[in-house]
């Protein structure tokens, strides 16, 4: 068994394994951002 098995629970193990990083393709379902902080609403094909 490793340390990374013993300090997280099968949950974090598995949330950890399912990120995806890099560039990936999304589209904007929402732009309006009441408090206006340039965030918008991205919706992923998968």
């Amino acid at each position: 068994m490793r340390l990374f098995d013993l300090l997280m629970d099968n949950e974090e193990r598995e949330a950890i394994a399912s990120r995806i990083y890099g560039v990936v393709v999304g589209v904007v379902t929402n732009n309006e951002d009441p408090e206006g902080l340039g965030r918008v609403k991205v919706k992923f094909p998968w």
